[in-house]
């Protein structure tokens, strides 16, 4: 199935968006023949499809079966290698109490359909997008009997902290501070990957979410910087185009820039910019290693990246002394597959085409692009917060400004892809035209590519 406009297009209907997503399923799945370890998994769902849809089809047999079918059937005509579920959420968002059930019955029913036909083809693969938050992971979740059925866990790791918070937080924080209490101690990767494996998750079946985007806010008083600060939502940027989120190559520009101060939050291992009133919580390369590296350690099966096209999909959009592409994307795919250590040059991992004259970024203005859902329980606070904090230590970046992009047709984004051994291949799955989502797991060699569509 296509998401076409909140709806779904069936295989049978050929219209304008569905036959250009085919197009493009061709091309990424064509990739095999430079890397035939390659693995692709196709989503269907994602915040903008809503839950009701899920809820319907997974209240009753026949429904499911329907679903069931015409998935395998999909799957196979275009050469997939599996199918992710993008249920947000069940239980919420107009579904019904009876999802946490309904969804055990869906996975139970798509993996004893992908083990039936496998047949001599390898069997289809089976993976979620799955929440942070422990509310969701209560109203729709039994992790224990579901893990039985997934062959992975794609935790989204992110948005803990954002533009409904009337307060600064760290959008994607590897750990609790130590002041945090309550609710607030479950607004980080580890909190979230350990409730996976204390609720019954293998680890090596968990990919934790690295995001390649950023939450911006507008102080109330740029005296009062820290995370906690009271703050409104920050406008959009000129490229993103919406409000309180930018693209990593958008921080890149904001980081060169004279007034802008980066600190490292030393308890929460990730940093944030301010610039006058201006406050952005991100994801920059370093934070993005130490992420890997520790998900690595622990004994994770690896990473999922929000997303390729809000990383620095082309090499000039952020000045690295390697000049590549993919900073953030690239950096954790370092740290999996062994070939570079960390610190080191990452040269061998990128292999990007680029033309021979780059349009000024300028003059390029993308489509409005629409940020991962928010699934992370709240908590608010009223607390003023100091100035300075011992956490925190200054840290300029080394980002230097955006020049250049390279021309893309409206409406499509550039794909990027990172090759794996056979034995723990990545999934590279879109739910349109200009979002994906890439995953690489377990040690691996190779390198990471762009494919422009």
């Amino acid at each position: 199935m296509v998401p076409i406009d909140d709806g779904v297009c069936l295989r049978e209907v050929i219209c304008g968006p569905a036959l250009l997503l085919l197009r493009s399923y061709k091309e990424l799945n064509g990739l095999r023949q430079r890397n035939p370890g390659l693995k692709t998994l196709l989503a269907v769902g994602g915040w903008r499809f809503g839950s009701q849809k899920f809820s319907l089809m997974a209240n009753n047999t026949s429904t499911r079966q329907t679903f069931v079918s015409s998935a395998v059937a999909f799957l196979r005509e275009h050469a997939f290698d599996g199918l992710v579920l993008d249920w947000q959420y069940p239980g919420y968002r107009n579904g019904n109490a009876m999802d946490r059930q309904n969804l055990i019955a869906l996975c139970k029913e798509l993996r004893q359909a992908f083990e039936d036909e496998a047949s001599g083809d390898k069997r289809l693969l089976l993976a979620t997008a799955s929440p942070a938050s422990r509310s969701h992971l209560d109203a729709g979740y039994d992790v224990a009997a579901l893990t039985r059925y997934l062959d992975q866990w794609h935790l989204m790791t992110f948005n803990y902290h954002g533009p409904w918070d009337r307060t600064t937080g760290h959008n994607s924080p590897l750990m609790a501070r130590s002041e945090d209490t309550g609710l607030a101690l479950t607004r980080n990767m580890a909190w979230t990957a350990n409730e996976y494996v204390t609720r019954g998750a293998p680890r090596d079946k968990l990919l934790l979410g690295l995001s390649t985007y950023a939450r911006a806010f507008m102080l109330e008083n740029s005296l009062h910087i820290t995370p906690g600060s009271k703050a409104t939502i920050a406008p959009s940027s000129n490229y993103t185009q919406e409000p309180g989120f930018l693209a990593y190559y958008e921080v890149c520009k904001i980081v060169s820039e004279p007034d802008a101060n980066v600190f490292l939050d030393n308890e929460q291992r990730v940093p944030y910019l301010v610039k006058k009133n201006l406050w952005i919580s991100f994801d920059d390369v370093n934070s993005t290693k130490e992420k890997a590296q520790w998900l690595k350690q622990q004994g994770f099966g690896g990473f999922v990246a929000w997303t390729l096209d809000t990383d620095s999909f082309h090499p000039d959009l952020c000045n690295s002394q390697s000049n590549k592409a993919f900073l953030l994307i690239s950096a954790a795919a370092a740290v999996m597959l062994d070939s570079v250590q960390p610190g080191a040059s990452s040269s061998s991992l990128h292999n990007v085409s680029t033309s021979s004259t780059t349009p000024s970024l300028s003059n390029i203005k993308p489509a409005p692009v629409t940020s991962p859902p928010d699934g992370v329980d709240r908590a608010e606070t009223t607390a003023e917060t100091a100035t300075t904090s011992p956490s925190s230590t200054a840290v300029k970046g080394d980002h230097g400004a955006i020049t250049h992009i390279r021309h893309r047709p409206a409406g499509l984004s550039s794909v990027g892809l990172i090759t794996c051994t056979s034995k723990s291949a990545p999934t590279l799955t879109s739910t349109t035209t200009t979002r994906a989502r890439a995953s690489c797991h377990g040690r691996a060699r190779s390198h990471a590519e762009q494919q422009q569509h």
